[in-house]
C-alpha cells in the first residue's frame, strides 16, 4: 500500500567516508524466503498474503528487526496471522505468543495522523543468527480509485534475499500492466477458469553496502511494480475526479481570495498574495485517512481547521485562484530521494503541489519557507503529472531543475586582525533560491536565546575557535521581503604577532562556502546522489594592524573540470587583505553520477586546500 504525503522536514546532508578499506560488509538482515500472494477483484480490492522468514546476523538486527509490523486499515479482524516464531540457532521454535502481539494506531503523532493500524509481533529468543518467521493474510483491501488497482513491491538490496516471490491472479477481464526490474517471471500460461496468473521471481541478491546521501535504496534494487491503469492520464483523471469538488469556488472562498488580495490588480500579484496566505496560515501536517490517502479535504474545511495535507493545500489555493480567475491545477510528484521514473502508469507519487499556466510556474505551498515561484531542492528536475482541469491538458512534465529566482548563496565577511593577534568580524550574508529557504528554515527553527551557542559550535565544529552570534532583522516566515541575517564572530589568539608567522585567513562562522566539502566527503560511490547547480560566492576583507610586517598571500586559483570551477583571487591593498572566492557547479541535475561525483570531490579538495592557505608575515 502506498502512503501519500510522507514529506520528511529538512534536506539530509552526506556524512563523512574514509578512504581506507573497510570491512567485509555483513547486512544486518537476510531474507531467507519472501513470498507475496496478491488476488485482485473485479473492483479493485484485493487480498494480501505474504509468507517471510529472515536471519538476523547482527547484534543491531535484533534492536531493528527484533519487532515485525503488519499494516492494515480497518478492523484486526481483516488480519489473519497464520503463524509466527522464532527458530533459534540451535534449531528450536519459539511461537509468538498472544501476550505479543499487540494492536496498535499507525502514528498520530507529530505532523502525520493517520487512521491506519497495525499488528506488532514482538518475536522471542532472538541472538544473532535466529530466524524470524510469520505468515499472514489482509482481506478485503480496498481501492484508492475504485476499479483500479496498482501497487509495488522492492526488496532492497541493502539486505541479501535469498528467494522471493511475487504472485497475482485477477479476473481474466481486468487488465494489468507489470514492470520488473531485477526480477524474472511473467503471465502463466495455466491459471483458474476465468482468472489471469503472473509470478515474478527473485533469487540470491548480493547485499550492497549502505551509502550515505544516495538516491533511494529502492531506485536501484529489484522491483515489480503493477498497475491496471493504461496510462497516466487516466490516473490524472481519477485524482482529479475525486479532487475537483473540493476546490469549489463557495461563499467562504470567494470573501477570503478577495480579502487577501484587497487593492490589487496584477494577477501574479494576487496569486503571490494568496501563496503566501496559504503558505503561512494553513499548517502543514500529513493525513493518512483511509481513502482519503487521494482525496484532498474540501477548501472550506480546510480554512475552517487551520490545518491540511498536501492534497489540502492544494486543494484550497486552487479553489483561491480560480476565485481570482486564474486557473491553476495540481501536479502529482515524488518529494524526498526517491527518483524513480516508471515506465507504467502506476501513481508511485507522493505529493502534490499547484502548477499555473498563466505564468508557466510551480508552487508548494507545503514548502512554507519557500517564496513564490521557488521549488525545494528534492522536488526539482523529477518526473511529474499535472492533473489537469478546465482549459489545462493533463500531462507528463518534469520540473525545472533551476528556476527564475537564481540559487544564489553570497556572503560578504569584514574582519580586523587586532594588535593582540585577536579576529573580531562580521559576515553579512544574502542567499536567494534554494539557499535562502534553507536559512529560513534554520533561523525559524532556532530556539530563541541559543543563536549565540549555535554559531559558536558551528565555528568549533570547522575548526574557528572563538565565539560568535546570529543576528537579523528579517522576519524569516515573511515571503514577500528578502531574508538576510548578520553574524558576529570574534577568534581569540589567532595569530601570534609581531610574527614571524603565517595564519590561514579566516572565515568566522561557517558558509555555505565553507560547508560545501563536507557534501561530498565519500570519495566514491556506486550509486547517483541528489545534485543540483550550485553558485555559492564569498567575500573577505581582513584589515591588518597597523606596522603589519606583511610577507606573502596565497596564490590566486583557477580551477575548473566537466561538472564546475573554483575561482579565488587575493590582493593586499590599504593595509586590507581582500578575498574573492566563487564556486560554480553546473551539473545535468537532479542526480549525479558517480563519475560526476568523483569530479564534484575533486572541486572540494581544491576548497579545501585554499581554505588552508596563508598569509605570510
Amino acid at each position: 500500500m502506498i502512503k501519500f504525503c510522507h514529506v520528511l522536514p529538512c534536506l539530509v546532508f552526506f556524512v563523512a567516508g574514509r578512504a581506507f578499506a573497510q570491512a567485509t560488509y555483513t547486512p544486518p538482515v537476510t531474507l531467507l524466503q519472501d513470498n507475496i500472494t496478491y488476488t485482485v477483484h473485479w473492483d479493485g480490492s484485493y487480498d494480501y498474503e505474504e509468507a517471510i522468514t529472515r536471519r538476523l546476523n547482527t547484534g543491531a538486527a535484533m534492536r531493528d528487526a527484533g519487532e515485525s509490523y503488519i499494516y492494515y486499515n480497518g478492523g484486526p479482524d481483516n488480519v489473519t496471522l497464520l503463524n509466527a516464531y522464532t527458530l533459534t540457532p540451535a534449531g528450536q521454535r519459539l511461537d509468538v505468543l498472544p501476550a505479543n502481539i499487540l494492536n496498535q494506531t499507525d502514528g498520530s503523532t507529530g505532523d502525520i495522523y493517520t487512521d491506519g493500524n497495525r499488528k506488532v509481533l514482538i518475536f522471542p529468543g532472538l541472538s544473532p543468527g535466529a530466524t524470524e518467521h510469520y505468515h499472514y493474510i489482509i482481506r478485503d483491501i480496498g481501492s484508492y480509485f475504485p476499479g483500479q488497482f496498482f501497487t509495488e513491491e522492492s526488496f532492497p538490496v541493502s539486505s541479501t534475499t535469498q528467494s522471493a516471490s511475487v504472485t497475482v491472479t485477477a479476473p481474466a477481464a481486468f487488465d494489468l500492466y507489470f514492470q520488473a526490474i531485477g526480477m524474472q517471471g511473467g503471465k502463466l500460461a495455466q491459471a483458474a477458469p476465468g482468472q489471469n496468473k503472473w509470478v515474478y521471481t527473485l533469487h540470491d541478491q548480493p547485499a550492497e553496502p549502505p551509502e550515505a546521501g544516495t538516491i533511494a535504496v529502492t531506485d536501484f534494487s529489484p522491483r515489480l511494480d503493477i498497475t491496471s491503469f493504461a496510462n497516466f492520464q487516466a490516473v490524472a483523471a481519477a485524482y482529479e475526479r475525486n479532487a475537483a469538488v473540493k476546490s469549489a469556488v463557495t461563499p467562504e472562498v470567494q470573501k477570503l481570495a478577495d480579502q487577501i488580495t484587497q487593492g490589487l490588480i496584477d494577477p501574479r500579484a494576487k496569486a503571490a498574495a494568496l501563496y503566501n496566505w496559504v503558505s503561512q496560515n494553513i499548517r502543514y501536517v500529513a493525513i493518512n485517512l483511509g481513502y482519503s490517502g487521494y482525496v484532498p479535504a474540501s477548501a472550506d474545511d480546510t480554512i475552517s481547521s487551520g490545518y491540511g495535507d498536501c492534497k489540502a493545500h492544494v486543494a484550497l489555493l486552487i479553489a483561491l485562484l480560480a476565485a481570482e480567475n486564474i486557473p491553476s491545477s495540481g501536479v502529482l510528484v515524488n518529494w524526498g530521494d526517491q527518483f524513480f521514473a516508471p515506465q507504467i502508469a502506476i501513481p508511485q507519487f507522493n505529493h502534490i503541489i499547484t502548477y499555473i499556466p498563466q505564468f508557466d510556474l510551480y508552487a508548494d505551498s507545503t514548502a512554507q519557507f519557500a517564496v513564490f515561484g521557488e521549488l525545494p531542492a528534492l522536488e526539482r528536475g523529477k518526473p511529474a503529472l499535472i492533473v489537469g482541469g478546465p482549459g489545462i491538458l493533463a500531462k507528463l512534465v518534469t520540473l525545472p531543475v533551476t528556476l527564475a529566482i537564481p540559487d544564489v548563496a553570497t556572503a560578504v565577511t569584514h574582519e580586523v586582525l587586532n594588535a593582540d593577534g585577536t579576529i573580531t568580524g562580521h559576515t553579512d550574508v544574502q542567499n536567494s533560491g534554494f539557499y535562502e529557504m534553507i536559512d529560513r528554515e534554520g533561523y525559524d527553527g532556532m530556539t530563541p536565546g541559543t543563536s549565540a551557542t549555535t554559531a559558536t559550535l558551528a565555528m568549533q565544529d570547522y575548526g574557528q575557535l572563538g565565539s560568535g552570534d546570529y543576528s537579523t532583522t528579517a522576519d524569516p516566515r515573511n515571503l514577500t521581503k528578502n531574508f538576510t541575517f548578520s553574524i558576529r564572530f570574534s577568534l581569540p589568539s589567532y595569530a601570534a604577532l609581531p610574527g614571524p608567522g603565517t595564519i590561514p585567513i579566516p572565515f568566522g562562522v561557517p558558509t555555505m562556502l565553507a560547508m560545501y566539502p563536507r557534501h561530498t566527503a565519500l570519495p566514491s560511490y556506486s550509486q547517483a546522489v541528489p545534485c543540483l547547480p550550485q553558485d555559492i560566492r564569498q567575500k573577505i576583507f581582513l584589515s591588518l594592524p597597523p606596522n603589519f610586517s606583511f610577507k606573502s598571500l596565497p596564490k590566486n586559483v583557477d580551477y575548473s573540470d566537466a561538472i564546475g570551477s573554483y575561482t579565488a583571487r587575493y590582493r593586499a591593498s590599504g593595509g586590507v587583505v581582500e578575498v574573492d572566492e566563487q564556486l560554480l557547479t553546473h551539473p545535468a541535475g537532479p542526480t549525479c553520477s558517480p563519475a560526476e561525483h568523483v569530479e564534484l570531490r575533486q572541486l572540494s579538495l581544491v576548497l579545501s586546500r585554499s581554505f588552508r592557505a596563508t598569509i605570510g608575515y
